[in-house]
């Protein structure tokens, strides 16, 4: 009994008992190879796409950005008119909101005033000008007349003196010429004081002539706060962030409401650092947006974000602060990528969006 039973278990029994014929036992044969090859092919499709994913980086985690302009008044004061809603679309100077203007029409009023009562006054001492010159010109004369006379009177008195004191003419002749070159004298002080008198009148009126620059100056300062109570849209966009109605008073400075601009959309997309260095700038992608899901946008990378810092990095006084702890696995950072769509539709994009981005690259980077 033991005999027959290794009998049996040897290859050449077992060979004898294979009854099927040739073709059944090629046709086993065949299948494993067939097999053997779907296996291998499986494989190496799979290597393939790994490989095909690796080099060409997606991402589901994408969000819609655009550009978003503050509106915000340079001037305060309530609003008296309000021209747009939430939602609304815009052209680039278009009126938004006016501001009330009593206060700034007062003001450029009253600078306009000023200068019209400056005017008058220039002009009326315009007419004066030429009698001041005249004036002026005729105290420059006694000014010299009264140098002359004061000479004369003095080469008199330089005369009698030594007569005098020789006893060719009296005392009192003597007298009356020191007393005429005093006066004389005087009457030279007295003449340039009216001519210093004339010439700061003729300077005065140059001083007006100097101030009305200034009050042109005013006026248009005037006219600037005045034009800024009319709010206009910087750019043509989409009205966001609206929640305040007419009578409600704006301050300098402070944001009514925001824009979205209408010609920049952006994705701002997250991928794994290890994909990083398929990504260089100008790469094209191809983008799909939730709110569109049947269509497909071209998108252009223009920048790589360069800085992330972890959630759980405690940071004091300069110092990093780590946790005692094991990390049995390792999470892989991802990094935010911004891509600039080329063709955006402000009617079927919205801010915050969800996205996913497909990375064609141009292999600039990393191994082939």
């Amino acid at each position: 009994m033991p005999a027959s039973t290794e009998e049996s278990k040897s290859p050449a029994s077992a060979a004898a008992r294979d009854d099927r014929p040739a073709s059944a036992r090629i046709r086993t044969f065949a299948a494993s190879v067939v097999g053997a090859a779907v296996v291998i092919g499986a494989f190496l499709i799979a290597a393939e796409a790994w490989r095909f994913n690796q080099r060409h980086p997606n991402s589901d985690t994408a969000v819609v950005n655009a550009d978003t302009v503050g509106i915000a008044p340079q001037v305060g004061g309530p609003i008296v008119a309000l021209h747009v809603r939430q939602g609304d679309r815009v052209e680039a100077g278009q009126l938004l909101f006016e501001i009330d203007p009593t206060g700034f029409d007062l003001a450029l009023r009253e600078a306009e005033a000023a200068l019209a009562a400056l005017d008058a006054q220039i002009r009326l001492e315009a007419l004066r000008e030429v009698q001041l010159r005249l004036v002026a010109e005729a105290a420059e004369a006694d000014v010299a007349a009264a140098i002359a006379q004061a000479a004369n009177r003095r080469v008199t008195v330089e005369r009698l003196e030594p007569v005098t004191a020789r006893g060719f003419s009296t005392e009192e002749l003597l007298d009356e010429a020191r007393t005429a070159l005093a006066t004389a004298e005087a009457m030279v002080v007295a003449a340039k004081a009216r001519a210093a008198a004339a010439a700061a009148a003729q300077s005065e009126v140059e001083e007006l002539r100097a101030q009305r620059a200034g009050f042109e100056v005013a006026i248009e300062l005037a006219r600037l706060e005045r034009s800024h109570c009319d709010v206009r849209a910087p750019v043509a966009g989409t009205v966001i962030s609206l929640d305040l109605a007419e009578g409600a008073f704006a301050m300098p400075g402070l944001e009514v409401f925001q824009l979205v601009a209408a010609d920049t959309w952006f994705v701002d997309a997250l991928f794994l650092e290890g994909e990083l260095r398929w990504i260089r700038p100008g790469d094209r992608a191809e983008i799909v947006v939730m709110t569109a899901p049947d269509r497909r946008w071209r998108g252009i990378v223009e920048s790589i974000g360069v800085a992330v810092r972890p959630s759980d990095e405690l940071v004091f006084q300069g110092i990093p602060v780590i946790r005692r702890k094991l990390d049995w696995v390792r999470v892989a950072q991802r990094f935010p990528v911004r891509l600039r769509i080329e063709d955006g539709d402000p009617e079927l994009f919205r801010m915050g969006a969800s996205a996913t981005v497909a990375i064609a690259p141009t292999n600039a980077g990393g191994d082939a």
